[in-house]
């Protein structure tokens, strides 16, 4: 196919049928500003500028693309398949992306189609699309077309052109590489064996023309070329064999090795025995290649400085070259030259075709001793610092600074290697155009750098204790204290650690005086505590197992997962049913002691999950996993999302309510159900998104002076609060509706129980088992039991009193600091239910605030036990006196002595009592009743949604 794609003149006529004045000054900002006329200042600027002429949806889409985000794929291929400009440069964004992922076969075609359209070639002004189809067509091995196509007089004067015909067979030798170097005034090469091919391990430079010394630096100061090697021994030969032919004989070569593990330093050291100027150094450890650079830096001697890889292959007038280019330029203070990337087989390999296939080696790099003097050390990282360490010398001696050397033609060779850096997904060269790329976040962060930094502050230490600016962890080499650091500044800068959200959610911090983030850093991860409100410890740590025992924030950034990082949201056991009104069902609490809210809970979503709804739960922590994974079983959602209590005056975290709107949104929830009373958060959510919402009231304000005083503030206060921010409300008990005073908008849902999980034994012990399960706190009544167990024991009943519960300053003080009745047993906390009821025959409630519900003594009486409780709160809604149980007036301990002292004599009293209470349990209390009840109030809150 021969097709004309390039004229020498410029076709005005044709730019004019394009040209967009309206979008050229819109889109140039620049223009506009200078009151130019946009066709004028196109003509004579914006074509050399690569700028456009108007507007190609295939190069605005091809930036995402790259960047990222495959949805712009569809619109391309969509594109490209259309005839015209647009689908012609269509055809070479795709055909330049197929290319670069290895699918040539893909890619021709849609070049084809791109040259198929002259105005294409009007938009895409350069050589890219002609070397790019030329490669499609090599690597298919269609070499008779590939030559075909390079034979094509309109190729623009690229030096590409004799690189492109160099891979083609009949013309892949020595002369045609050394054509193209004589044709840009550079001596020609040899072969090293004159017998075996053109290689790049097989290139030689035995005689090359003397340097002319016609000015005093052409007698050659010292060049040290600093080498790092790690693993190099089928290259290096080849790298320091090109060196030592240098035209510029006055060389220190100083070859770095890097803890190989291979022959590499043997071969060096051998090398070194034959050539003074050659010098090996060695790392007892592998450090990096900018940590081997900076350890030959720092004992230089040259006057010039340079870097040259372990894998490439320099032509013999490089060095010579890039002194000229910088002695030629009195402002300069380095050079730099250009290179291609190729096979062994001196067949190019670009991994993305831009302009040209020869382009800037930063590599390259040669400088006077006074950058080392103004600026340093190369920065311990594992890829990128070259290109950091060219822009902070433009930065600090300006844009002057460095010298661009034959621009265009290949002073060096770059071996591709599928092991290199460059190939490793992490940290490939695409990661520079993908947003969230490694290198683009690392090279963006060093500009922020050199932007802020003053520019004597721009020196950088061969082993700084902390860094200048952050990089990816990834990335990040050094010595573990630099490490640290740039974990803080990730922190610090990835917004997942907030500092005034720290303090707000733990004032005792603030009271402290503490820095929050060095209290975070050393203490508050190992206290559970958060980093801010869109990442949650725990949960991580629950998803992560890798992240136990470790600081959760700082296993995050140091797995590069930080950038963009969302709250996680968890796959529940139940299947999700498309078509279904969905819950939002928002814990208060999770604790490692499973208390009467937290099993509450349970017991609803058991409810819920049998009714045709989609149950989406957020978790405020993930403290106590075997509670997570019973949640995971009982919803088709789960988010752990670090959320709070209410307290009265607290700051409302706007960021929380954002959160809980969006999964609101996300999962298009009819309502929102809030555990208890303490949530404030995903109430303001369902007001914003216009949801109803349902609070599960289970406690009594006015009986709970611990509640207030955790929430700073009154029962009256809580009421009206509650009043104001929740549409509707669940109580567990009459008593907490009365409390509410609004019989409009509550309905009575007692807690409930499987009273088939209760079907214990008893103790079968000598004597009486009587224990009372708690929170072992004074309000329980924990003192109490213990004026209760010592008249048992004064009175001579056998009696034994069993305290169930967690060990706290209160039980260390009756249990250590003094003498407990000989009766009294500490128990311990027991991790269920039924382990705690199984140790006793009656249970006893001595609570001294109002029960709201009084769970324990439900499953006691599921389980068969008769009950002795305070005759207050919702405890006599529970307990018939005289048929389940007791009822003792508060604080009457010697009544219930009484009591205890009649069961422990009657046995069949406390048999008759038992199943009367579990007769009571499974009348009034049993799942399917809660399950009816729920069922009717959804149906009637959600209306037509349900």
């Amino acid at each position: 196919m021969t097709i004309s794609v390039f004229n020498t003149a410029i076709d005005e006529p044709a730019y004019r049928a394009l040209f967009n004045a309206n979008w050229y000054l819109d889109h140039y900002k620049d223009v506009a500003a200078a009151g130019m006329d946009p066709w004028q200042h196109f003509i004579r600027h914006g074509m050399s500028e690569q700028r456009l002429p108007c507007p190609v949806a295939a190069l605005s889409l091809e930036e995402q693309l790259w960047q990222g985000h495959a949805s712009a794929l569809e619109p391309l291929q969509a594109l490209a398949r259309q005839q015209g400009l647009e689908g012609a440069v269509a055809g070479w964004v795709l055909g330049r992306w197929h290319s670069a992922h290895g699918d040539h076969a893909l890619a021709e075609p849609l070049l084809w189609h791109f040259f198929s359209e002259p105005a294409a070639r009007l938009v895409v002004r350069h050589a890219g699309p002609c070397l790019l189809l030329f490669s499609a067509l090599w690597h298919q091995n269609k070499t008779s077309e590939a030559a075909s196509w390079l034979a094509n007089p309109h190729w623009p004067e690229v030096a590409d052109q004799a690189l492109a015909r160099l891979m083609l067979p009949q013309h892949h030798r020595l002369t045609t590489l050394n054509r193209f170097f004589q044709a840009h005034a550079l001596c020609p090469v040899e072969l090293q064996n004159p017998n075996a091919g053109l290689m790049l391990d097989n290139l030689a430079a035995h005689t090359v023309p003397a340097v002319q010394r016609r000015h005093w630096w052409q007698r050659q100061p010292l060049v040290t070329v600093i080498m790092p090697c790690y693993n190099a021994e089928a290259t290096i030969a080849t790298a320091l064999r090109s060196l030592q032919q240098q035209s510029w004989q006055n060389l220190e070569i100083l070859v770095v090795d890097d803890a190989s593990t291979d022959g590499s330093a043997n071969l060096v050291a051998h090398l070194s025995a034959q050539d003074p100027r050659i010098s090996l150094l060695r790392h007892s450890t592998n450090q990096g290649a900018y940590a081997a650079r900076n350890t030959a830096l720092a004992v230089a001697k040259g006057h010039f400085i340079t870097i040259h890889d372990g894998d490439d292959w320099s032509h013999p007038q490089k060095i010579e070259r890039q002194a000229a280019g910088l002695y030629a330029s009195k402002r300069a203070v380095a050079s730099v030259s250009h290179w291609v990337r190729c096979t062994p087989e001196v067949n190019v390999t670009p991994w993305r075709q831009e302009e040209s296939w020869v382009y800037r080696n930063v590599s390259s790099l040669m400088f006077r001793r006074v950058v080392l003097r103004k600026l340093g050390f190369w920065d311990k990282v594992s890829v990128n610092a070259d290109t950091e360490y060219y822009y902070r010398i433009l930065k600090r001696f300006g844009t002057a600074a460095i010298t661009e050397v034959m621009p265009g033609i290949p002073l060096a060779f770059g071996r591709v290697d599928d092991q290199s850096l460059t190939q490793q997904s992490h940290s490939h060269l695409r990661t520079q155009y993908l947003e969230n790329g490694l290198r683009r976040r690392y090279h963006e962060a060093a500009q922020q750098w050199h932007n802020t930094a003053a520019a004597r502050n721009l020196y950088l230490s061969q082993a700084p204790g902390q860094r200048p600016f952050s990089a990816p962890a990834p990335m990040c080499r050094g010595t573990e204290e630099q490490k640290a650091h740039n974990l803080a500044l990730l922190a610090q800068q990835s917004g997942l650690f907030d500092a005034a959200w720290y303090l707000r959610r733990y004032p005792d911090v603030a009271a402290a005086g503490m820095d929050p983030w060095l209290h975070y850093l050393r203490h508050g991860y190992k206290e559970g505590r958060d980093p801010g409100p869109g990442f949650s410890g725990s949960g991580y740590q629950w998803a992560e197992p890798r992240a136990q025992g470790k600081n959760p924030l700082l296993h995050l950034l140091s797995t590069d997962q930080a950038v963009g990082y969302t709250l996680p949201i968890h796959q529940g056991r139940l299947t999700w049913q498309p078509g279904r009104p969905s819950l939002l069902l928002c814990a208060h609490q999770v604790t490692e002691q499973c208390y009467g809210a937290e099993r509450s809970f349970i017991d609803v979503l058991q409810a819920l999950s049998a009714l045709p709804f989609n149950l989406v739960v957020t978790l405020p922590s993930a403290i106590a996993a075997g509670y997570v994974e019973q949640i995971k079983e009982l919803s088709h959602r789960v988010v752990i999302l670090p959320y709070h209590w209410w307290q009265a005056g607290r700051t409302v975290e706007t960021e929380t309510v954002s959160q809980f709107a969006e999964l609101i949104r996300q999962f298009n929830i009819t309502l929102v159900y809030c555990n208890t009373l303490t949530l404030l958060e995903p109430l303001l959510a369902a007001k914003e998104t216009s949801v109803p919402s349902i609070t599960h009231v289970r406690e009594l304000p006015e009986h709970d002076a611990p509640l207030c005083e955790a929430l700073q503030c009154q029962p009256e206060q809580i009421r009206q609060h509650l009043l104001q921010h929740s549409d509707f409300f669940i109580a567990n008990s009459q008593v907490v509706a009365n409390y509410l005073n609004a019989p409009e908008r509550v309905c009575i849902i007692p807690n409930i129980i499987e009273s088939a999980r209760f079907d214990l034994p008893l103790p079968r012990c000598a004597r009486l088992q009587l224990g009372m399960i708690s929170s072992n706190l004074p309000k329980k009544g924990l003192h109490d039991f213990v004026r209760l167990a010592a008249l048992l024991h004064e009175q001579g009943v056998t009696v034994d009193c069993v305290l169930i519960g967690p060990e706290n300053e209160h039980t260390r003080a009756l249990f250590i600091e003094q003498a407990p009745p000989a009766n009294l047993r500490f128990a311990g906390y027991l991790p269920s239910p039924q382990e705690a009821i199984g140790q006793l025959d009656v249970l006893v409630n001595l609570s001294h605030f109002q029960e709201s519900f009084g769970r324990s003594v439900l499953e006691a009486m599921a389980a068969s036990r008769p009950v002795i409780c305070y005759d207050w709160g919702a405890l006599p809604e529970l307990v018939v006196h005289g048929k389940c149980g007791f009822l003792i007036p508060m604080g009457d301990v010697k009544q219930v002595a009484e009591y205890a002292t009649l069961l422990a004599s009657d046995k069949a009293m406390r048999i008759s009592m038992g199943l009367a209470g579990k007769a009571r349990a499974q009348e009034l209390y049993s799942p399917v009743v809660m399950q009816q009840v729920m069922e009717a109030l959804f149906k009637a809150r959600l209306g037509n949604n349900f």
